[in-house]
């Protein structure tokens, strides 16, 4: 036997599926029943489609560069922090400013927002390369100006304060945003950096205490380069290329290409994009569905039996709330034969009472007194006329086939 052979489950969520925590459990349950399945039949494939699957892809390699953004941002400060100053106090009290900050913007945020966003968590890892200059303008000043010498605080402190505040103003444009994920992000910053500051001023006395700086190549870099740009360092010459440059982004501005697709944000993965295609493809084809194939002798005999296989599947309580639902069949469409002609006449008290007829159209306004002689003939020329199943999908042709009609009995069929 030739050909593709599969089974296709569909999987419904209770909560948001976008969420970090939702997508955690649901595919952890999801990855027990695959492994189950594909241990009791190990020639099956596994093909899993839809938004949840990307989504939870897309957090995970979020996450692994949180991890790696973070762990190569921590691990280049320790060994800066190692080679100029040559000792653990100071890396101890930097260390400690920034993972103080990020652990202090975490809980802040969880306990105002009970959640935080992927989001977050990147522009936090970016908070290392700021916070430690708090660490070590300090050092540098107390390199040159130690704690008894004079003016020994008032030109740190005020310059530290300054470089505070000027952070917290940037981040601070971020909250104005109607963006919930961008007020977070905002209070993150300004919360980590913030403690980063106070902790450095807190450890003070304990980080500086036998500090040394060892930066001999660093200097000898800084003095070349300040040697190769003394002889440009001219008021003149920065006027001239700061118009050279301006004058070059007026003329190219046009041709600059901006990419604004959120999609950027997000590596696809290969294999999940596999699977989706190939999925598609087959359900362009097929498409699953559970059917209940009604037999009867009649219109009214067909109807009379959904009505029955309705009462049934309500009173059974296995059977889904959503499942009952969504059971679609031509009952939906039409009413029965029976239930037409009783609709006929109950409206007949409105056409043959004319004093009530015209009481109503009067009060409402909904109809003029030609419109309701109309409707009142119409009425006469529709008795005893009934809207049949195979009449009524004749009309909308492209409407999936509820009703099936043979020349020998069973005579008629829907569901």
């Amino acid at each position: 036997m030739s050909g593709v052979i599969f089974s296709v489950w569909q999987f419904e969520l209770p909560e948001d599926g976008l969420a970090l925590n939702t997508q955690a459990e649901w595919i952890a349950e999801l990855q027990s029943i695959r492994t189950a399945v594909q241990t009791q039949f190990p020639s099956i494939e596994w093909l899993q489609s839809g938004v949840i699957f990307f989504a939870s892809d897309s957090a995970s390699a979020a996450q692994s560069n949180i991890n790696f953004i973070s762990g190569i941002g921590i691990a280049g400060v320790v060994l800066i922090m190692l080679l100029i100053f040559r000792a653990l106090r100071p890396l101890a009290a930097s260390v400690f400013s920034i993972a103080g900050g990020v652990v202090f913007a975490f809980f802040l945020c969880h306990a105002l927002w009970n959640s935080i966003h992927i989001l977050t968590l990147l522009f936090g890892a970016s908070l290392i390369g700021v916070a430690v200059d708090y660490s070590l303008h300090l050092y540098y000043f107390r390199s040159s100006y130690p704690a008894g010498a004079a003016d020994s605080k008032t030109h740190f402190y005020p310059a530290l304060l300054l470089s505070l505040l000027t952070s917290i103003v940037g981040y601070s444009a971020l909250a104005m945003s109607g963006l919930e994920t961008l007020q977070q992000v905002a209070v993150f910053s300004i919360a980590g950096l913030s403690f980063a500051c106070l902790s450095v001023l807190l450890t003070e006395p304990w980080a500086v205490r036998n500090l040394a700086v060892k930066d001999r190549l660093l200097t000898r870099f800084v003095h070349a380069c300040v040697r190769l740009f003394r002889p440009v360092a001219r008021v003149r010459y920065i006027l001239a290329l700061c118009a050279t440059l301006w004058l070059l982004i007026l003329l190219l501005a046009p041709r600059f290409v901006f990419e604004d697709s959120p999609k950027a944000f997000v590596t696809q993965n290969p294999v999940l994009l596999q699977n989706e295609q190939r999925l598609s493809q087959w359900l362009a084809e097929y498409e699953p569905a559970t059917f209940i194939l009604v037999h009867g002798t009649g219109e009214d005999d067909v109807f009379k039996k959904i009505q029955q296989l309705q009462a049934s599947i309500s009173a059974d309580p296995a059977i889904l709330r959503d499942a009952k639902k969504n059971l679609l069949g031509i009952h939906t469409l039409l009413p029965s034969m029976e239930e037409q002609r009783s609709n006929h006449t109950v409206n007949g008290v409105f056409y043959e009472n004319g004093a009530l007829a015209q009481a109503l159209t009067e009060t409402y306004e909904i109809l003029a007194p030609d419109q309701l002689a109309q409707l009142r003939t119409q009425y006469e020329q529709q008795r005893d006329q009934v809207l049949t199943p195979r009449q009524l999908l004749e009309r909308i042709p492209d409407f999936p086939r509820l009703w099936l009609e043979q020349e020998t009995p069973p005579a008629a069929s829907g569901w």
